[in-house]
C-alpha cells in the first residue's frame, strides 16, 4: 500500500503519544478489568473460530468478538472526527497482490505466532512473557528486512516533525472524555462483582475494543506509510516507534497494578514456553505481510469502515475490506494444517496403540494449556505393590466408571466447551485412558485426546517443570501392607458427601470418616466383607446437608463410639479438641485433630501421616471452600484455618474433601495452595467474594441439623 508521493508522510509526536496512552489504557483495563490480554490477532482468531464453530457458553471468546466489533467502530467514529489520522488506500487494481498475499501472511502468521503486535508486543511484553521477547523481534525484523526490500533498500531524508493545531488536540480531550463517560457503566457492573460477571465480559471487549482503535487511528499505526517508514530508511518515520514506546511502558505499568495492587495473577505469564516452529515461523510471515502492508490486524480494522468515509480517505477503495478477508483466509487455512498436524500427530503419539511421548505432551500442556485428567480412582485399589498411591499437581481428577460394560462415563462438569483444546488422559499404564478416549460419549467430538500412564507423567515432572506437574507419592497401604484405605461417594441420599473408610488388616480395627445415614447398609456391609471391626465414627462437623449415621451405627455394632468436636456442642462419645490424636490398631495408627473453624464454628480436620493425607470437611474443598452463611460461619476464620494450619501441611498431603459437586475426588495442599480460586485470594477479596455468593437456603438444614447435634438419632 503505497503513500502519496505529494503528501509525504510526518511525524506528529504530540498526537503519537496520546495514542500510545490510550493504547496502554486499553489493554491495561481489559487486564485489569477482565484477566485477558488485548490481542487484535486473537479477535480475528474468535471471529474465524465462530465461523467454524459455535462458541456455546464461551463469554471468552465472546468477548473477544465484541473487541474485534469495537475496532471496527472505532474507525467509523474516528473517520469522521479524526479524519486527519487515516490516508488514502491504493485501489485494488494496483495493488490487489499487496492485498491478497499480505492478507493471507498476516493472517496465518499470527495463527501460528499466537499474536501480533499488539498481543506480543505490548500485552506479551508487558506480562514478561519470553515467548513474546522471542516473536516480538523476529517479526520486527522480518517486517523490517521486507519493508526495505520493497523500498530497494534506499536511504531518504528522515520524516519531519510537525506540530499537531489546537483543534486537533481538542478534538482528541472530547474523544478521551467520552471514552471515559462509557468506561463508567463498567466500574458500576465490576462493582458489583459476581452479579454482571459476563456482562462485565462482554462490555469490556466491546469498550477496550472501541478504545484500542481511536488509540491507533490518533496515534498515526493506521496509516501504512508511517509503519513502513518506521520500517526502513527510504523516508525514516519515528510514528510507529514513539507509538509503541508509550503504549507499552503504559501497558507495562498497568499490568504491574493489575498483578501486585489487585492480585490478578494472568497479568504475568505463569507458564514460560514452547519455543517451537509454530512461534517462530509464524512470527516470520506476520513479519514479512506487516512489512509488505504497513497494516497488521488492528489497524486494518480501523481502516475497513474509514476507507468507505471520504472525509478520511478522499476516495473508497474496498483495499482493507479485501485484505481483511484474505486475513480470515490465512487464518483459516492456519488453523486447518494445524489441525491436521494435530491429527497426525495423535496418530502416531495419542492414538490407541501407544501413549503420547513426553516432548509432545510437555508442548500440549505448555503451548496448548491442555486439560490433564487423572481418571483413576483415589484410594487402595491405584496403589503399586509397595502400596504407594502417586499423585500430580495441576491435573484435574476424573474416575472413569465402568460399571455399565456398555456406557463408560465420567465427570464432565469440568471438560472446555471447544472441542479442540486438547485434553491428556491419563491414569496407571494408559489402558483405561484409552477407554476413556474410546468409549465415553462426552468425549466424542474432541479433536485432540491423547493418553498416556504415571511413568510419562513422572518423566515429564522431572524434565519439564514448566508444565507444573509436580508428582507426589504417599503410601496409602501402610505398614507392611496391612493398611485399608476406601473411599465411597453418596450416590443414594443426594449429599454428594464422601465417606473414608480406614483399616487396618493386622488389627482388625476400622474407622469410618463422615458416614452418611442413607448409606449405612453399604458400609457396614464392606466392613463385614473385610472382616473389620468398626471402633470409631467420625464427624469433620455437624452437618447440614445430610444426617450422619453414627448414632444409628451404634444400635448396629456394640464397638463403636461417636467422635465429634467440642466446640461443635453436638452429642459423642468422644469429643476432640485442637491438637488431640485419635489412636486405633492397638495404638500403631493416629489422626492428629486440626481445629479448623470457619464453614462452622465446630469445624475439624484429621491428618494422618502414616498415609500423607487429611480429611478436610467442608473447610478446605477441590478449588473451593465451604459457604460460611450458617451455623456461625465465618469466612474471616475460614480462610485463616486454611492458611495457617491446612497450607502449613507438606505439599504432597493429599486432600480428601467432605464433598465435590463435579466429580472430582481428590487435591493435593500443593495444588490448592497454588490454583484454588478461592483460597488464594487476598483476605479482603475472600471475604467480599464469600459475602456475595447468593447461595439457596440448604434443602435439609432444618431436619440435619437438629439430628446432627444429637448424633444422627
Amino acid at each position: 500500500m503505497s503513500t502519496n508521493v505529494n503528501s509525504p508522510t510526518t511525524v506528529r509526536a504530540t498526537e503519537a503519544v496520546l495514542g500510545g496512552i490510550i493504547l496502554g489504557l486499553s489493554s491495561g483495563m481489559y487486564m485489569l478489568v477482565t484477566g485477558k490480554v488485548a490481542g487484535n490477532s486473537g479477535a480475528v482468531k474468535a471471529c474465524v473460530l465462530s465461523i467454524a464453530q459455535k462458541a456455546g457458553n464461551d463469554f471468552s471468546r465472546y468477548s473477544n468478538i465484541l473487541f474485534f466489533v469495537g475496532l471496527l467502530l472505532a474507525g467509523a467514529l474516528t473517520s469522521f472526527l479524526t479524519p486527519w489520522g487515516f490516508e488514502p488506500y491504493p485501489f485494488i487494481e494496483d495493488d490487489w497482490y499487496t492485498y491478497i498475499f499480505g492478507g493471507m501472511l498476516v493472517g496465518s502468521g499470527t495463527y501460528f505466532a499466537n499474536g501480533c503486535t499488539s498481543g506480543h508486543g505490548l500485552s506479551g511484553i508487558s506480562k514478561l512473557s519470553l515467548r513474546s521477547f522471542l516473536a516480538t523481534p523476529i517479526f520486527m525484523f522480518f517486517a523490517a528486512l521486507t519493508a526495505m526490500t520493497r523500498s530497494l533498500f534506499s536511504v531518504g531524508p528522515i520524516a519531519p516533525f510537525v506540530e499537531s493545531p489546537s483543534p486537533r488536540s481538542e478534538t482528541i480531550g472530547f474523544i478521551v472524555l467520552a471514552l471515559f463517560v462509557l468506561f463508567l457503566p463498567l466500574l458500576y457492573m465490576k462493582s458489583k462483582d459476581k452479579m454482571y460477571e459476563k456482562a462485565v465480559l462482554l462490555y469490556a471487549g466491546l469498550w477496550c475494543g472501541l478504545t484500542f482503535g481511536v488509540g491507533l487511528a490518533v496515534g498515526g499505526m493506521v496509516r501504512p506509510s508511517a509503519v513502513r517508514g518506521a520500517l526502513s530508511m527510504k523516508r525514516f518515520d519515528f510514528t510507529l516507534w514513539i507509538l509503541f514506546t508509550v503504549g507499552l511502558i503504559t501497558t507495562f505499568i498497568n499490568y504491574r497494578i493489575a498483578e501486585n495492587c489487585f492480585h490478578i495473577k494472568q497479568a504475568r505469564s505463569q507458564k514460560q514456553g514452547p519455543y517451537d516452529k509454530k512461534l517462530i515461523g509464524g512470527s516470520v510471515l506476520f513479519g514479512i505481510g506487516w512489512g509488505l502492508t504497513g497494516v497488521c490486524p488492528g489497524p486494518l480494522l480501523v481502516g475497513v469502515f474509514a476507507d468507505f468515509n471520504s472525509m478520511a480517505t478522499q476516495r473508497i477503495t474496498g483495499g482493507p475490506l479485501l485484505m481483511l478477508f484474505f486475513v480470515f483466509i490465512g487464518t483459516s487455512i492456519a488453523r486447518i494444517m494445524d489441525k491436521l498436524c494435530c491429527k497426525m500427530n495423535s496418530a502416531t503419539v495419542g492414538s490407541n496403540d501407544q501413549n503420547v511421548d513426553v516432548t509432545t505432551l510437555a508442548k500440549l500442556i505448555t503451548e496448548d494449556n491442555a486439560l490433564v485428567l487423572d481418571v483413576r480412582n483415589a484410594d487402595q485399589r491405584e496403589t503399586d505393590s509397595n502400596g504407594v498411591y502417586v499423585v500430580f499437581e495441576n491435573t484435574l481428577s476424573a474416575p472413569l466408571d465402568r460399571s455399565d460394560p456398555n456406557n463408560f462415563t465420567l465427570p464432565t462438569k469440568m471438560l472446555p466447551e471447544d472441542k479442540n483444546k486438547p485434553i491428556v488422559i491419563h491414569c496407571k499404564g494408559g489402558t483405561r485412558a484409552r477407554m476413556a478416549m474410546n468409549k465415553v460419549s462426552a468425549l466424542s467430538g474432541y479433536t485432540r485426546l491423547h493418553c498416556c500412564g504415571l511413568s510419562e507423567m513422572k518423566e515429564l515432572s522431572v524434565k519439564s517443570p514448566e508444565t507444573n506437574i509436580v508428582c507426589h507419592e504417599n503410601k496409602l497401604k501402610t505398614h507392611n501392607g496391612t493398611g485399608i484405605f476406601l473411599q465411597f461417594f453418596d450416590n443414594i441420599g443426594g449429599s454428594s458427601t464422601f465417606t473414608y473408610l480406614i483399616g487396618d488388616t493386622e488389627t482388625k480395627e476400622c474407622i469410618l470418616i463422615d458416614p452418611v445415614l442413607e448409606c449405612m447398609d453399604r458400609d457396614l456391609q464392606k466392613i463385614q466383607e473385610l472382616g473389620l471391626t468398626l471402633v470409631y465414627g467420625i464427624n469433620t462437623h455437624c452437618h447440614a446437608d445430610h444426617i450422619t449415621s453414627t448414632g444409628k451405627m451404634k444400635t448396629k455394632t456394640t464397638t463403636m463410639k461417636s467422635v465429634i468436636s467440642e466446640t461443635s456442642g453436638a452429642v459423642a462419645d468422644l469429643k476432640i479438641n485442637d491438637g488431640d490424636d485419635i489412636k486405633w490398631a492397638n495404638g500403631k495408627r493416629t489422626l492428629k485433630c486440626i481445629s479448623t473453624p470457619g464453614h462452622t464454628n465446630g469445624c475439624m480436620s484429621y491428618f494422618d501421616a502414616d498415609i500423607g493425607s487429611v480429611f478436610t470437611g467442608d473447610t478446605l474443598m477441590i478449588d473451593g471452600c465451604g459457604r460460611t452463611d450458617f451455623q456461625e460461619g465465618s469466612s474471616e476464620n475460614l480462610y485463616n484455618s486454611v492458611h495457617n494450619k491446612l497450607f502449613t501441611l507438606p505439599s504432597s498431603t493429599i486432600v480428601y474433601p467432605g464433598h465435590d459437586y463435579k466429580g472430582r475426588v481428590r487435591s493435593t495442599i500443593g495444588h490448592e495452595k497454588k490454583y484454588n480460586s478461592r483460597l488464594t485470594l487476598p483476605l479482603n477479596e475472600y471475604v467480599e467474594l464469600m459475602k456475595n455468593l447468593g447461595l439457596s437456603y440448604p434443602k435439609k438444614i432444618d431436619v440435619a441439623v437438629p439430628a446432627n447435634m444429637i448424633c444422627g438419632v
